[in-house]
């Protein structure tokens, strides 16, 4: 199954800490860690680990970091379209603080750059592609390539409101918001979805049980208790697998949160946004539904 993602990717460097620092202090770690990030990256990652073929749509460009970032995405086995093609861009960077007792982390990042996309619409055929999945990043390309509508679901990475996304959801058939959303103008979440016609959304909540709203009722649905270890990209890894699980399920919303919330906690059981994939359990994960 061919899936599109479309977003932004970045750099993450992590740092296991055992405690947060102090501020004015030096912190010595055992070891840095250097993932590829992003919302769209670490989800379209996550697809082709599930068994899909992911195309990502990102701005990448020409910089020091071009030729392994394009590396490790084959590597992962998925397809590249860089917004940036032959243009020099610099790439957004993330440090990572991991709490190694708690698992909880905390980013500082740069802000994507803006891009002006080097690419042509019609190299796309958004007809080949059995699930769209958006972050909220670029959302100029986005919108050009579903202005004339996409037969399969439309997944949209909530996690921080974003120029246009207003304009977006009048795209998306699976909103995903994190608890921590926010519209502009305390605009009222209930309000905003039927505003755009979303009869179906859901709201993740960390530990605690994903809430997830069909037609005004709120049902929640309870998240696996593991001993976190790395709670980063969880939300990423977390939608990529609901990008899969929705095409499984054949667009059962429900079936596809619980599916996908069992992978996203299983990974946080290890450091780094990676290690979960060489493990056994994901093809149990995978494979028992």
């Amino acid at each position: 199954m061919k899936g599109l993602f479309i977003g932004v990717t970045t750099l993450d460097l992590l740092y296991p800490i055992a405690q947060y620092p102090e501020e004015d202090s030096k912190t010595n770690v055992d070891g840095v860690h250097l993932f590829l990030g992003g919302p769209a990256t670490n989800a379209a990652i996550t697809f082709a680990s599930l068994g899909g073929t992911p195309t990502l749509i990102s701005a990448v460009g020409e910089n020091v970091w071009s030729p392994l970032i394009k590396e490790r995405l084959h590597a992962y086995g998925v397809h590249h379209i860089d917004l940036m093609q032959r243009k020099e861009h610099e790439m957004s960077c993330s440090s990572i603080l991991v709490n190694t007792s708690s698992g909880l982390r905390t980013v500082v990042t740069s802000r994507p750059a803006s891009v002006e996309p080097n690419w042509q619409k019609h190299s796309i055929d958004i007809g080949e592609y059995a699930v769209c999945t958006l972050d909220g990043f670029y959302p100029q390309v986005s919108l050009n390539l579903l202005k004339d509508g996409f037969d399969g679901p439309v997944v949209f990475d909530g996690g921080s409101y974003k120029p246009e996304t207003d304009k977006l959801l009048f795209r998306v058939t699976h909103p995903i918001f994190s608890e921590r959303f926010a519209f502009p103008n305390d605009g009222v979440m209930a309000k905003e979805m039927e505003g755009a016609s979303i009869r179906e959304y859901a709201i993740t909540c960390g530990e605690r049980p994903i809430q997830f709203i069909s037609n005004g009722v709120t049902e929640l649905i309870e998240v696996p208790a593991v001993t976190a270890i790395d709670t980063l990209a969880a939300g990423d890894i977390f939608h990529g697998a609901f990008a899969w699980y929705i095409l499984v399920y054949k667009g059962d919303f429900r079936a596809a949160l619980r599916s996908s919330v069992e992978v996203a906690q299983q990974s946080i059981r290890f450091l780094g946004s990676r290690a979960w994939m060489d493990h056994d359990h994901l093809t149990q994960v995978s494979n028992n539904k």
